[in-house]
């Protein structure tokens, strides 16, 4: 165990004074990093195979490989700058940075098609790689911030917040990407340089007016002093647990959203059905968060997770079968599929932020680092199933249905492993409680399987 000092020398009150005067920059700040991950998602793999001409298997390869590096990256950054990412005024710094950084290398990747360099792949996985290295000091301080602004009993609702800019984010990338997809081929190009510059000044703004806002309260946010608190050996179990929950819902969820533009431009003839399909995933997704805090507000994390785990696997199987029927429904299979991801996106972010700020104070940055990696390792398996499936001839066959399966089982099959195992770890938690410890500390006869109460005595 090693002992430090608080990086907060704060009362509650003044707490939720940072807390309040922050969020609206914090949440700006995050709908301009999700910008660039949702123009990574989305079109990084269609716009390297359809309009710089590469060979899909070798793209799948070099995504593959940037998603590896990239969750290296955010386990190295995480522990390298564990200090910094324990306190909200440096991780606003190292936000900014990294928002600069990254925007510069959204552009240069963006420039391939319309340059035609003598060696695009070289060039697309070069700075495909530089992306990833600068998103890391993007992506993580703003999560760490997650569990160093607000209350436990604020979280939920700052990470729903998030998940609307999220949601917010998608739907601008979804409506760019539609104007690209169904535009003339000799156009496509020239419509990426705006958009990507418009997404470089949408971030690096929202990260320096998060960093101006930050400095304003300086003060407080630089004091090292306050009450000690230990830093645990080692990580608790509940953040494993996330850990594994993140990778099986990150391997599935978003091929979803990854394979729809292709969907759209080979399966779906109508130019307004396939657009409202993109555009309905993001508008589910934005609506998502705030629907799910509603309806199952003061239910556990668990329950979150395992309950919009299987929405999800239930949307994905009525597109399926709205795919194989045609028609509007598809549309609207489409919004609830955005709805489910966007709640479960909200609970699995929630729970470990309330984790974290619980049972990990001073290893922010390296289980927030862990976080990303599991889910950027499973973004790796995707992308070399993405090259497979793209090398198929079949794969543009409008009358093919692998496409339509490849969209829908994966987000079926994770939705409900995931749900049944968030349930059988809350069927036994409270049995993984001795009777003793349950008496000492006030232990509830059945405790969450992501609840840190267990570590929450060393805290103090």
């Amino acid at each position: 165990m090693l002992q430090i000092k608080t990086p907060l020398d704060c009362g509650q009150s003044t707490l939720r004074d940072w807390a309040g005067a922050l969020r609206l920059p914090y949440v700006a700040a995050h709908y301009g990093k999700s910008l660039l991950w949702c123009a990574s998602e989305s079109m990084f793999a269609y716009l390297l195979t359809e309009l710089a001409h590469l060979p899909p298997m070798a793209v799948g390869c070099v995504l593959a490989v940037s998603y590896i590096v990239s969750g290296a990256l955010d386990i190295g950054v995480g522990t390298a700058f564990r200090q910094q990412l324990s306190t909200i005024a440096a991780c606003s710094r190292l936000q900014l940075v990294g928002a600069v950084t990254a925007a510069a290398a959204l552009l240069m990747l963006f420039s391939v098609p319309v340059v035609h360099p003598a060696m695009p792949l070289v060039a697309a996985a070069s700075v495909i790689l530089l992306f990833r290295l600068a998103y890391a000091f993007v992506d993580l301080p703003q999560n760490a911030m997650l569990s160093l602004l607000v209350e436990n009993d604020a979280r939920m609702s700052l990470a729903s917040l998030r998940l609307v800019a999220s949601g917010l984010a998608a739907l601008t990338v979804g409506a760019w990407a539609s104007t690209i997809v169904y535009s003339s081929a000799s156009h496509r190009p020239l419509l990426l340089i705006p958009a990507a510059l418009t997404i470089a000044a949408i971030t690096v703004g929202s990260s320096a007016y998060l960093r101006r806002r930050v400095r304003a309260w300086r003060g407080g946010l630089h004091s090292p002093i306050g009450a000690p608190f230990v830093v645990p050996g080692r990580l608790p179990v509940s953040v494993w647990r996330l850990i594994l929950v993140m990778l099986i819902i990150n391997f599935a969820a978003p091929v979803f959203t990854r394979v729809l533009p292709y969907y759209a431009d080979y399966q779906i003839h109508d130019p307004l059905l396939g657009s409202s399909a993109i555009a309905f995933v993001s508008l589910g997704a934005l609506a998502g968060p705030p629907f799910w805090y509603r309806v199952l507000r003061g239910r556990s994390a668990a329950i979150h997770v395992a309950a919009s785990s299987l929405a999800l696997a239930a949307a994905a199987a009525l597109f399926g079968l709205a795919g194989w029927a045609g028609g509007s429904v598809l549309v609207v299979a489409a919004g609830l599929v955005g709805l489910s991801a966007g709640g479960l996106g909200m609970a699995i972010w929630s729970a470990f932020g309330q984790v974290v700020a619980d049972a990990g104070r001073g290893r922010e940055g390296l289980a927030y680092g862990l976080f990303t990696a599991a889910a950027k390792a499973a973004l790796a398996l995707d992308a070399i199933g993405m090259g497979w499936l793209m090398s198929d001839a079949r794969f543009r066959d409008p009358s093919s249905p692998h496409l339509l399966l490849y969209m829908t089982l994966p987000s079926i099959i994770a939705g409900v492993i995931a749900a049944l195992l968030v349930l059988g770890w809350r069927w036994g938690a409270g049995q993984c409680v001795p009777a003793d410890e349950k008496l000492r500390y006030g232990l509830p006869d059945q405790v969450s399987p992501f609840s840190s109460a267990r570590a929450q005595p060393m805290l103090h």
